[in-house]
């Protein structure tokens, strides 16, 4: 398990790292993106894991690596430097919980265009959802 947990870890890490995070602050759907191609490239195993609730703590490692990639690059541009953990932890939380509702749902909608109403979700807010 812990072989499994790092290799995600790592698709994980691998994403943060090449991605323009100036841009994607302004397109989160950049995220989005990778994400849905690293979920796209083991469909089954991110629905078991997605779709499970048991295993929270391999949610909790992602989280935590993400925060922590985000802060250090992140971190020397940022004013509020107080608030940004509960920001990244506001964005992070969301990502995953989108991911796990549609592959919990009916997928009336394809993966792409989830990414991408999540992405303009991120940047634009609730908002979104009334244009």
């Amino acid at each position: 398990m812990d072989d499994i947990e790092n290799d995600v870890l790592e698709q994980i890490c691998g994403i943060i790292e090449k991605l323009d995070i100036q841009k994607a602050i302004y397109d989160p759907y950049l995220i989005f993106k990778e994400l849905t191609n690293i979920i796209s490239g083991d469909f089954d195993f991110y629905k078991y894991f997605l779709q499970s609730t048991s295993d929270s703590r391999l949610l909790e490692k992602i989280k935590h690596v993400l925060k922590n990639r985000i802060i250090e690059i992140l971190g020397a541009e940022i004013n509020n430097k107080e608030m940004l953990p509960y920001a990244i932890e506001f964005a992070v939380s969301g990502i995953l919980s989108v991911y796990r509702e549609w592959f919990n749902s009916d997928r009336t909608y394809s993966l792409e265009e989830v990414s991408r109403f999540a992405g303009s979700l991120t940047f634009n807010g609730l908002y979104t959802i009334f244009k």
